[in-house]
Formats: structure tokens, sequence, C-alpha cells
């Protein structure tokens, strides 16, 4: 049984250090709601799945709502952060019961077609897919500033992460807009 609460009120007091705290545990919380959803629900539990699913998307849009919080009262804007709960929101729309492959029986004696075994996202409507695409461009956006700025440091461990980053969210980025 999962209570959750809605803490978003405590984030009121302006001390950098609560609102901190609060993104990184709604952050926490939407994690483990994916892990549950994944791990503990059945995959025919389709209505559950659907609140948990949307119960993330809340906690991952608080989390991005409480980070620019933080940065307006100088917190510093933490990008990294943000970057992957974009990548963590469009993952919501990219792996939802309607994004599942075929759960119909396959003939085994026939090889299964390369390409369309492959293919990300195949199940994805497009308004999911669009939605997703939003969010994984919200997240590069957010690594530019500071990759340009570690560039002009040339700082080549911040330059790696950073591009490490951004690698994977244009993966996934491409594989959105190829299925567009």
């Amino acid at each position: 049984n999962i209570q959750l609460f809605d803490i978003s009120s405590i984030s009121q007091m302006r001390q950098r250090k609560w609102v901190w705290w609060l993104a990184l545990c709604s952050y926490r919380f939407a994690c483990r709601l994916e892990q549950l959803q994944n791990k503990v629900l059945s995959p025919h539990d389709k209505v559950t799945r659907r609140e948990y699913r949307e119960r993330q998307r809340s906690l991952l849009n608080n989390t991005l709502n409480l980070l620019e919080d933080l940065a307006d009262l100088d917190g510093g804007h933490h990008e990294t952060i943000a970057a992957a709960v974009c990548e963590h929101l469009a993952d919501t729309f990219l792996w939802s019961d309607e994004a599942e492959g075929d759960v119909g029986p396959r003939d085994s004696s026939k090889p299964a077609p390369w390409a369309s075994s492959s293919q990300p996202y195949r199940k994805v409507t497009p308004d999911c897919l669009n939605k997703a695409h939003d969010h994984l461009m919200n997240g590069i956006k957010k690594l530019t500033p500071p990759l340009t700025k570690a560039r002009a440091k040339n700082s080549p461990i911040e330059i790696e992460a950073l591009s490490t980053q951004l690698y994977g969210i244009h993966h996934k980025l491409i594989n959105v807009c190829l299925k567009l």
C-alpha cells in the first residue's frame, strides 16, 4: 500500500535547502514508482499502471518546478539533474502500456524480421512521441549552456560527462524522430 502526500506546501518557506531536498525526494519517489510498476504490478493491470505513470509524471514535473524555484533563489541551475528528469518524463510517454510490444503468439519456426524487431517505440502513438520529443528537446536545451561553459574552461571531465548525457538523450531523440 503506497501513500503519497503533497509536500509542495513545505517548499513555500523559500529556503534553498528545503527546496533542494523536496526536489530530490520528489525525483526519488518518481523513480521508485517506476520500479514498483516494473516489478510489482501485473502487466495486465493497466488501470493501476496508468495511475502510477500519471503520478510519476506529476512527481517529475514537480521536481522540475522545484529545481526552477531553486534557481530563482540563486541555488544553482542543476542542469544535469534537470535534464535527467526531462529524460525520465520522456520515458513515461515512450514506455506506456500502449507502447509495449506485440503480446500475441508468434510462429517460432519463422525468424522474426530483424528490422521490425529492433525498432524502438514502434507501438507508441504519435501524441506520446510528440510529448516525449518535447521533453527530450527540453533536456538538450538544459545541457547545452553548461557544455559551452565546460568547453570554454577546457575542462575535459565536465565535457565528457555532459557529452555522454547528451549522447544518450540524442540517441532517444533520433529514434523518436525516426518514428514520427
